[in-house]
């Protein structure tokens, strides 16, 4: 997962720990989080300040869409499986 500038263009951080693709990425309501879902069945939580995983969900085989709640409270994904 890598974080832009968007002003620039310019690639600002890698955040490591996936070991397969990944599907999907989004910022928390509040942009101090990225939530990430992989084909190596991990669905992860990222501090971008820290630029560490600082959560590692359980998720479901097939997860492909991530995304946060407005408020920021609840994550919903999309599976393959149902």
């Amino acid at each position: 997962v890598r974080l832009w500038r968007s002003s620039s263009g310019e690639a600002v951080a890698t955040l490591l720990g996936h070991s397969g693709d990944v599907y999907d990425c989004c910022f928390s309501p509040d942009d101090q989080f990225v939530l990430s879902c992989s084909h190596d069945d991990s669905l992860r939580v990222w501090s971008v300040a820290e630029r560490l995983c600082v959560r590692r969900l359980a998720r479901s085989a097939g997860t492909f869409r991530c995304c946060w709640s407005g408020d920021g409270s609840r994550i919903v994904t999309a599976d393959w499986d149902r």
